[in-house]
């Protein structure tokens, strides 16, 4: 079995896509919010939460209170809180090593522009498939490996614009 591999490439946006993905960003950074401030609400309350049972209570919710949540692939919530619960598991490893574990912080606009897609990812010579959002070109031709290769997830970062 081959070792998992990670790439990093840029994509050419045009300004429809830009300021999509910049959406999935925001759309990605409000979930990851949302479940750390319902986790600590539930916390203090004396619940159990999880990053599983967030993420069904959110999905309950969205349709009549985030509306504007149906515009970005689903998947994109389920990832930010996949991320939440590592972001605890972490934690709660930390503190049982009795290391300074450092809580799990809200995320900022600016510094963590950031989505994750995952499964149905695809790639030619010099564009790549995402779900949901389509084809979109890379700057390097060639770079990434086309054959023989299952893309397990993408991660989309904003770096300098």
């Amino acid at each position: 079995m081959k070792r998992p591999r990670a790439y990093k490439t840029k994509l050419i946006l045009n300004n429809t896509e830009k300021s999509y993905f910049l959406g999935c960003a925001g759309f990605s950074r409000f979930v990851y919010n949302w479940g750390l401030a319902e986790w600590k609400r539930q916390y203090e309350s004396g619940e159990k939460p999880s990053a599983y049972s967030l993420c069904g209570k959110f999905n309950a919710i969205k349709d009549a209170e985030f509306q504007w949540t149906r515009e970005y692939p689903y998947v994109i919530g389920q990832e930010a809180f996949d991320h939440l619960g590592r972001a605890f598991q972490n934690f709660f490893r930390r503190v049982k090593k009795g290391e300074k574990p450092g809580y799990p912080k809200f995320k900022k606009k600016g510094i963590s522009d950031r989505f994750t897609l995952r499964q149905h990812i695809h790639i030619e010579n010099n564009r790549i498939k995402l779900p949901v959002i389509g084809w979109t070109r890379l700057s390097q031709s060639g770079y990434l490996p086309t054959v023989n290769v299952k893309i397990l997830s993408a991660t989309i970062s904003r770096r300098a614009d």
